[in-house]
């Protein structure tokens, strides 16, 4: 299991209850133990998803890869958790770059055109936008 770096804000923003608790968090392949003020008297279902960066959600998505060998020896990649992201490879390792490659650029696509990125396994990917800045003034 790979140890995510926690985020503070992650799930500590509960409010005033008092006390800590330590919290084991999982999502796929990724674990974290963290310690989070004021959680007391709130249930899983209450805490706020998992942030992940764009590498820890791409091995998320991949976990999820339907890979099918294909009747000339190619390699077809299909990520249901991501609609229409689908790929292939010459070998089955060339399938799992390029897979890799097609989720990267599935979520960078719903990004750019303000698409959802959906949730897996509880994680959602962590990103800013940059702000618009103001055209200079014509002093």
């Amino acid at each position: 299991m790979r140890a995510l770096i926690p985020d503070p804000a992650l799930l500590c923003d509960l409010g005033g209850l008092g006390g800590e608790e330590v919290v084991r968090v999982s999502c796929g392949s990724y674990e974290t133990v963290l310690v989070c003020p004021n959680r007391q008297g709130y249930t899983d279902d209450m805490v706020q998803a998992v942030r992940v960066n764009l590498s820890q959600y791409a091995d998320l998505a991949l976990s999820h890869a339907r890979f099918s060998e294909d009747d000339d020896g190619t390699w077809t990649v299909e990520v249901p958790v991501l609609p229409g992201c689908v790929t292939w490879g010459a070998t089955r390792g060339e399938a799992v770059q390029m897979a890799r490659d097609a989720i990267e650029a599935w979520v960078l696509t719903a990004i750019r055109f303000g698409d959802e990125v959906p949730m897996i396994d509880g994680c959602s990917l962590q990103y800013g936008l940059p702000l618009e800045r103001n055209a200079p003034s014509g002093a």
